[in-house]
């Protein structure tokens, strides 16, 4: 729905993402005390009673509101947020291919669904502050593979695409070629430069202080998790060309 020079109240069933209780002074007779995870949501109402219109449709977890625009990193500056994302999305799909041509690999191409699936765990990662996985398994119950990450951030530095998919990749440290299977500790790598994957979706977000982002990829078709084909482990995991 959509704010248009009206009361502020009706938005706190919008989004929560602020971690602490904000109070918020308008005018000088008014004082509104704002709970935790709410304090953005009135921050918002606010903006529109001034500028006149704001959309407000966002839900938590949600990728996009119903007039289409993105409903990330808290909803913050919906524009330069949008910027941001694609910007981490093309570094992310540059580096993957990148990494891949050394192990043989043919690149990827990013996937509407599977962006919107990793955006939608990155924003929910980012409002509880855990990293773990999702279930892997789109709304129409096709499985994705995928990788998620986490940085903490005190400098003001964004977390890039290549950093995330550098940190997923490095774990070809622990991987040994002779075994032709998965191995501890190294799925994350490669589920990067697994030969049979085509697509690719990222996400990122940052919690509500800016201080920790999260970065997800899906991968379709996924990595293998089946160690008694020693064959599609040779077929797909190849030693890079520099070695």
């Amino acid at each position: 729905m959509s704010l248009k020079n009206s009361s502020f109240h009706a938005t706190l069933v919008c989004l929560k993402r602020c971690t602490t209780p904000v109070t918020i002074v308008v005018g000088a007779n008014f004082t509104y005390n704002i709970p935790m995870n709410t304090a953005f949501v009135l921050l918002l109402a606010i903006s529109a009673s001034i500028t006149g219109e704001a959309s407000i449709a966002c839900k938590e977890n949600q990728v996009v509101d119903e007039n289409g625009n993105p409903c990330t990193e808290a909803g913050l500056g919906k524009d330069k947020t949008a910027a941001s994302l694609e910007q981490f999305r093309q570094q992310a799909l540059h580096k993957h291919n990148e990494l891949r041509t050394l192990h043989s690999s043919p690149p990827l191409k990013l996937s509407d669904d599977l962006s919107a699936y990793a955006q939608a765990w990155a924003e929910h990662m980012a409002s509880v502050g855990r990293l773990y996985h999702s279930k892997r398994t789109l709304d129409t119950g096709e499985k994705v593979g995928e990788n998620i990450a986490m940085m903490s951030n005190r400098e003001g530095i964004d977390f890039s695409g290549e950093a995330a998919v550098q940190m997923w990749y490095s774990k070809i440290s622990k991987y040994d070629f002779s075994e032709a299977k998965g191995q501890p500790g190294t799925g994350s790598f490669t589920s990067v430069v697994w030969k049979d994957t085509k697509e690719l979706g990222m996400g990122k977000a940052s919690t509500a202080d800016g201080n920790t982002f999260y970065a997800v990829a899906c991968y379709r078709p996924p990595g293998s998790s089946d160690n008694s084909d020693s064959e599609n482990w040779i077929k797909n995991v190849l030693r890079p060309s520099s070695n």
